[in-house]
């Protein structure tokens, strides 16, 4: 890992949780928007929905093995936390 590399990440670690709070209450804010804008996507191209399901499982195909240690290793960090 470079040097450069470093501080960008420490720098999103550092922030993650104000990141997430910021995230939440945005969505949380703009929720029916959202909602509204997805039905209306979906409604003007109905096919929108076979591709979305046709995108999620082809990137759950080809990331499985990645998903499944994130998965793992998250599972792994609650349990240690239990503790």
């Amino acid at each position: 890992m470079s040097t450069k590399e470093k501080p960008k990440e420490s720098y999103y670690e550092r922030n993650r949780r104000q990141r997430l709070a910021y995230q939440k209450a945005y969505y949380w804010k703009n929720k029916e928007g959202i909602k509204e804008k997805r039905k209306n996507k979906e409604k003007n191209d109905p096919e929108e929905i076979q591709r979305k399901r046709e995108y999620a499982a082809a990137y759950y195909r080809k990331n499985r093995e990645r998903i499944f240690k994130k998965r793992a290793e998250t599972k792994r960090r609650r349990l240690a936390n239990q503790k």
